[in-house]
């Protein structure tokens, strides 16, 4: 099972690792959004929380991509 997060990615990066992943055959995906900056330092809620989380897409859309 691949897994992709939307996190930092954009959609044609997610669609040419999507691709590779068909070509190694790879049939399923679990699609997660990805942490918050906030929540994904060490210590936990400490992390960076003055940086900007970036989404090309959502998750739903990941789906949908698939």
């Amino acid at each position: 099972v691949m897994q992709m997060t939307c996190r930092d990615r954009n959609r044609i990066g997610m669609q040419a690792d999507l691709l590779g992943a068909a070509a190694l055959g790879i049939k399923n995906c679990l699609c997660l959004a990805g942490d918050h900056q906030i929540f994904s330092g060490a210590g936990r809620l400490k992390g960076h929380p003055g940086a900007k989380n970036v989404y090309d897409v959502d998750t739903c859309q990941l789906v949908g991509i698939l």
